[in-house]
């Protein structure tokens, strides 16, 4: 597979801040994906109803990205930019063309069922059997239960868990104010923890108003539950440098609050840039963004 080199990211960004207005526009940004995207549809191309309908969802992907690059670059000025972050972007909106495709179009509809019914016939699964299904030539990780369908169920919590790690990395890594940071963090792992609506979870940390290194540790103890992110302890390294740092007031920062961040309350404070944040994820990855 063809990965984004530096060389690569550099003249896409110069593309997205700087479009020229001719047919060269965007120019380098399709040779990109010309390169990486077919070998992800062909090796799927059983799921897909006619060659056309492939073609279909290679250009809405490109279509997509074209519109929304300039926005990518501009929206993730504090975030962590960098070739791989970039290719994980496009394939994410790649996906998301071909799920859509996948789940709206009858005759894929229809295909999905015939690829189904016969990995059952040919190799013995059944709605209670367990078996390693072949999809596409590649042979799908672990023990398949219940055809095609279930695999493609297992594929899209994949997808998610790994757009949940991707939003969650780009946030702590990212060049936000520590206040920021843990508040969206914490917000974000009490959902998945707790089953809490945004809502109740923003109001929960907000009465509390902790300082930031109690706030750092409820996020560390949040974060252990979450087995499905992947975090060591040299990922939360830099934030416990920020909490010791000291203040032109003299004050050690892991003892500030929120209310010693702004004039606002903290739940107007936090819903503020907890929105702000999600609506930046939303709109860079295919318009799903983190979908807690």
């Amino acid at each position: 597979m063809y990965d984004i080199s530096q060389q690569d990211f550099l003249l896409i960004r110069q593309e997205a801040l700087f479009p020229t207005p001719d047919e060269t526009a965007y120019a380098e940004t399709f040779r990109v994906m010309e390169q990486m995207f077919p070998g992800y549809l062909y090796a799927r191309r059983a799921s897909f109803p006619c060659e056309e309908d492939l073609e279909d969802c290679l250009m809405t992907a490109q279509i997509r990205i074209v519109e929304r690059i300039r926005r990518y670059y501009f929206e993730r000025e504090d975030m962590v930019q960098s070739p791989e972050s970039l290719q994980r972007w496009m394939f994410t909106v790649l996906k998301n063309c071909h799920y859509t495709q996948l789940r709206q179009s009858e005759a894929g509809q229809h295909i999905l069922q015939r690829m189904e019914d016969q990995a059952r016939a040919q190799m013995g699964l059944s709605a209670t059997a367990e078996g390693t299904l072949i999809l596409d030539g590649d042979c799908a990780d672990g023990l398949c239960d219940g055809g095609f369908d279930a695999l493609f169920r297992r594929e899209q919590a994949e997808d998610h868990r790994r757009l949940l790690q991707t939003c969650f990395s780009e946030i702590l890594h990212g060049r936000s104010e520590i206040q920021i940071i843990l508040g969206w963090l914490s917000v974000s792992a009490l959902m998945l923890v707790k089953d809490m609506k945004k809502k109740d979870a923003i109001a929960y940390i907000a009465e509390a108003n902790p300082t930031m290194e109690q706030l750092f540790r409820f996020l560390i103890r949040l974060l252990a539950a979450l087995p499905q992110m992947e975090f060591c302890p040299e990922d939360l390294e830099p934030l416990v440098l920020r909490l010791r740092e000291i203040t032109q007031e003299g004050r050690r920062v892991g003892d500030l609050r929120f209310t010693d961040f702004t004039a606002q309350t903290p739940k107007e404070y936090l819903s503020k840039f907890i929105n702000k944040r999600n609506d930046a994820l939303s709109a860079r990855y295919g318009g799903e963004g983190l979908d807690l």
